[in-house]
């Protein structure tokens, strides 16, 4: 999220408070009124094209990374053509025709969930091509997650201005001008959550994304627990392969001398032990792999329960990953295996001790 709004640590907390410090007073200076509110919008539909076209120009064609700008460009729609298009049709006909030639994004899109395709063009959306260079960026945020995980916004006072005219506007076409306050929510996703956590009979909510952003974040801390584990056991199959490789040499240096003296040079005789190793351990991995599966089976079943549970996935990369890496550590362990062999004195150990 950090990423997002452009700033570190806590410097970059000290900076968006005194930005938003600093615009709060002049934001609270000037109250939106019923007629200001009625200007505003007088204002918004007389200059709809201009403002448009603005944006467009200031945003899009700018020279910043733009998810809008690809896609305009695949539609083959540059900046003279979206002028000449906004002039001759309006805007409503012009976005229209833009949607039409896939100039639009889904919701999933637009938060950056899922890439943006179009025929033979695919954008992997970044914040950065998503966000309003123009935008202040007062007040950091992150949506209300009651249709999935919850996403980073920029939030600026303007912003806030805006849909104060709005809301202004619409309490006013209701007859509510004079009301001291009013609040009406409609009760689905957040607020429904917010509902139901305030009755005093109601002894705990569960919130669905809350409980999957939840595990998230416990998943992606026990990543680091499964790597270690998974670097240790490594670590263990490694020295107990070199340990068994090195003790089986040991056992047999007269049968490796004898091997030099009738012509096998070092690389042949490693050869041997090499060949016996892999199948060795070829041996185990099969009766390992099995055995694997039953253990993680068994802990998954653990696991299931009424409020939640794993389900064991095992791709077939998981698999393939397994038998490389002992692969990998078996050939590892073979290499200090024919170090050691290089290194023998065979005439030495070719010599009968009584």
């Amino acid at each position: 999220m950090r990423h997002l709004l452009g700033h570190d640590g806590v410097g970059g907390d000290l900076r968006v408070a005194a930005r938003l410090a600093g615009s709060v007073a002049r934001f609270l200076r000037n109250p939106l009124t019923v007629i200001e509110a009625r200007r505003e919008l007088a204002r918004r539909l007389e200059r709809r094209e201009a403002d448009f076209l603005a944006l467009a120009r200031d945003v899009i064609y700018a020279g910043r990374p733009s998810v809008y700008r690809r896609l305009l460009r695949h539609a083959g729609c540059e900046l003279g053509d979206l002028e000449g298009l906004v002039c001759r049709d309006g805007l409503e006909a012009a976005l229209l025709r833009l949607v039409d030639s896939g100039v639009h994004l889904t919701v999933d899109e637009a938060k950056g969930r899922r890439p943006v395709v179009r025929g033979g063009l695919t954008v992997e959306p970044e914040p950065d091509m998503l966000s309003n260079p123009l935008a202040a960026r007062h007040v950091p945020t992150v949506s209300s997650g009651s249709r999935g995980a919850r996403t980073a916004l920029l939030m600026d006072l303007a912003f806030v201005r805006d849909q104060g005219v709005n809301v202004c506007l619409a309490v006013d076409a209701a007859g509510g001008s004079g009301w001291a306050k009013a609040v009406w929510e409609v009760p689905g996703g957040a607020a429904l959550y917010r509902q139901l956590k305030q009755l005093p009979a109601v002894q705990g909510v569960n919130s669905r994304s809350d409980v999957i952003n939840n595990l998230q974040a416990i998943v992606e801390t026990q990543r680091i627990f499964i790597g270690f584990v998974v670097f240790f056991a490594g670590v263990i199959f490694f020295s107990s392969l070199l340990n068994s490789s090195l003790i089986g040499l040991a056992e047999r240096r007269r049968e490796v001398a004898t091997l030099r003296v009738l012509g096998y040079n070092e690389w042949q005789i490693g050869g041997l032990f090499l060949r016996e190793s892999l199948v060795i351990n070829s041996l185990g991995t099969l009766l390992g792999l099995p055995l694997g599966y039953t253990m993680a089976l068994l802990l998954s079943k653990a696991y299931d329960t009424e409020m939640f549970r794993f389900p064991l996935t095992s791709p077939p990369w998981v698999w393939f990953a397994t038998v490389g890496m002992a692969i990998v550590f078996a050939l590892a362990a073979h290499g200090v295996v024919q170090r050691t062999i290089n290194r023998l004195d065979w005439l030495d150990a070719s010599k009968t001790k009584e």
